[in-house]
Order: structure tokens, then C-alpha cells, then sequence
């Protein structure tokens, strides 16, 4: 089972046991470029599916009544 931490949390738990060369090393990793794109792209998605949700629950809710 595979654990998910949010960078906020890896970064908390890497400064809590002195391990900064980690912490240095996903800061980095985190400011490139793509992964800040693809942080943008998922947000936008996420965005779009939980609103195509919502009105689909509404369209099916009108047929019901």
C-alpha cells in the first residue's frame, strides 16, 4: 500500500528529520517547467469533470420529477 503525501507534507517531513538535500531536491524537481504545466492541465481537468458531474446530476434530477 502505497502512502500519498502532498508536497507540503513531504517537505514538513523531510525539514523534520534534517534531511534537506531531499527537501532542496523536490522543491527543484516540483518548479520544473512540465510539472507545473501538468499540475495546471490535472486542475483544469479536475475542474471540468466535477462540473460535467454536477450537471449531469441536475439533468437526470429533472427527468425524475
Amino acid at each position: 500500500f502505497l502512502n500519498l503525501y502532498t508536497e507540503n507534507q513531504l517537505l514538513q517531513l523531510c525539514r523534520d528529520v534534517n534531511n534537506f538535500n531531499t527537501a532542496y531536491a523536490l522543491v527543484a524537481g516540483l518548479a520544473l517547467p512540465p510539472i507545473s504545466r501538468l499540475k495546471q492541465t490535472l486542475e483544469v481537468l479536475f475542474y471540468y469533470i466535477y462540473i460535467n458531474d454536477f450537471i449531469s446530476f441536475f439533468t437526470i434530477s429533472k427527468i425524475f420529477t
